[in-house]
């Protein structure tokens, strides 16, 4: 059932994200060609409109770039408070599921979209940066500067490539699992939902950058951050400390779901 529950909800999401996608991928290529060194030359010193095609050209790439994110954002937060906290919850809950099973199926099209969106967007940057003869030598350098860090700090390349892929990933599920809880928790506010959702979502924060500080400051009293071969021991740490805040998030999502859920 887990199965056909994803399926369902990459087919619903999928219909905002794909076109955004696409349109992404169709304005880089435009804005390639239209900032490409001939046309560039060819125009110069033409007439104002040219230049504010280019102006709009411009601000059009900025800003479907920045939607697709906010609308990774605006979709993870109502596919959860629509689908399952507000009128369709009445069917959602009448299927042969677990809630665990429905809070698995909403975070992990939260954090495929929002990867994915992370991709489509470093793509764009590549179309639109391959014009300039520098962008690729200061990528490279770029890379060379990052081989050279795990050499020094005697990681192989491809691990340290996996670990920060893996932190990035733990953080967007662990900030998906966060705005659901906040959500469940708001919901124990009958009259005032969406305030609950707010403030439980700013206490969450608090209560999260109390434990860091305080596990910053332990880990600063032993000199852990003064021992160079603790870098892997730290990144670890990192996304261990991630899972359990993203386990807690989920326990307390689940329960309210489980046993304080009120749809009326």
């Amino acid at each position: 059932m887990l199965r056909k529950l994803l399926k369902y909800e990459f087919r619903a999401t999928g219909r905002t994200f794909l076109p955004m996608f696409v349109a992404v991928v169709i304005i880089s290529v435009v804005s390639r060609v239209l900032y490409s060194d001939n046309i560039s030359q060819a125009l110069q010193g033409s007439s104002w409109f040219v230049d504010l095609v280019y102006g709009m050209t411009a601000f059009m790439y900025v800003a479907v770039i920045c939607a697709m994110f906010v609308m990774a954002l605006i979709v993870l937060i109502q596919r959860f408070q629509k689908n399952l906290m507000g009128d369709e919850g009445y069917l959602m809950f009448t299927l042969p599921v677990r809630p665990w099973q429905l809070i698995t199926a909403k975070s992990a099209a939260a954090l495929v979209w929002s990867a994915a969106s992370c991709a489509v967007a470093m793509l764009a940057v590549m179309i639109l940066g391959s014009q300039y003869g520098g962008f690729f030598e200061g990528f490279g350098r770029a890379a060379e500067s990052f081989a050279w860090f795990c050499f020094e700090v005697g990681v192989p390349v491809p691990l340290m490539i996996f670990e920060i892929l893996l932190i990035m990933l733990v953080s967007f599920f662990s900030g998906a699992m966060m705005i659901y809880a906040s959500i469940a928790l708001g919901h124990l506010w009958p009259r005032h939902k969406n305030a609950g959702a707010i403030v439980s979502f700013a206490g969450l924060c608090i209560v999260m950058q109390v434990i860091t500080t305080a596990l910053t400051h332990i880990l600063d009293s032993i000199n852990f951050f003064n021992q160079d071969y603790n870098l892997q021991l730290f990144i670890w740490l990192i996304i261990a400390y991630l899972l359990l805040f993203t386990a807690a998030y989920f326990v307390i999502t689940n329960y309210i779901l489980s046993h304080r859920l009120n749809l009326e």
